[in-house]
This record gives C-alpha cells, sequence and structure tokens, in this order.
C-alpha cells in the first residue's frame, strides 16, 4: 500500500472528506449527480494537510474527465448551469407555446360549432316556413 492509499484509507482523510461533503454538499460539484462521489483534489500542493477549499465531490463521470484546476471547474460548472438555465427556457417556452396553440385551437373550434350551430339553426328555421 502506498502512502497516498494509506492516507485515503485513514481517519483524518475521512474527516476531511466528510467536512468537505458539509462545505459542498454531497452532490457533483459540476453537474449535480448525487450518486457516485468521489473527492477530488484541486490541488496536491497542501497533500495531507488540505483544507475544504481544496476539496471538491465530482461525480465518477467528472472525475474521470480529467484533472482539474479551480478556474476550470468554476468554468465548467458555470457553462453546465447556463446549459441547464436554456433547457429550462426551452421547457418553459415550449410548455407556454403549446398552452397558447391549444387556446387557439379551442377559440377555432369553438367558432367553427358556433357558425355551424347557427347554419344548421337557420336552415332548420327556413324549413319550417
Amino acid at each position: 500500500m502506498t502512502d497516498y492509499d494509506a492516507y485515503l484509507n485513514g481517519v483524518a482523510w475521512k474527516a476531511k472528506r466528510g467536512a468537505a461533503f458539509g462545505r459542498w454538499g454531497r452532490r457533483c460539484y459540476l453537474c449535480g449527480l448525487v450518486s457516485r462521489l468521489e473527492m477530488h483534489h484541486v490541488t496536491y500542493s497542501r497533500f495531507g494537510f488540505e483544507s475544504v477549499n481544496d476539496l471538491r465531490p465530482l461525480c465518477r463521470r467528472c472525475h474521470r474527465k480529467g484533472a482539474y484546476s479551480i478556474s476550470a471547474i468554476e468554468r465548467d460548472r458555470h457553462a453546465l448551469f447556463w446549459e441547464q438555465v436554456a433547457i429550462w427556457i426551452t421547457d418553459r417556452i415550449a410548455t407556454a407555446a403549446w398552452a397558447v396553440v391549444n387556446r387557439l385551437l379551442s377559440a377555432i373550434l369553438f367558432v367553427c360549432r358556433t357558425v355551424s350551430n347557427a347554419g344548421l339553426r337557420r336552415e332548420s328555421r327556413q324549413r319550417s316556413r
């Protein structure tokens, strides 16, 4: 077992890992996934003496993408945030558009029924004369 492995299996690391989850939450810092989380060292310069600010929880997929510096994590997180905002807005626009289409169709059907009923009434009046 290497020193690295021994440290990661030790009590001190587990305490720091727990503190980092407390600071950053139990979800991937990049994509928000809540399963298969790993703790990413942003820097190894203070390895063994790292603070919670040196650590970020990442899901296995995001962690496997490669080494991230703080600026790269923040850049990717920022991009993912705006991507999620765009998806949310698109969904709301689509929902609103369907609501408008449904209202228009209802109005058109109402007009068609009204015109059709008016025509039937006119024909029945003419037949009764």
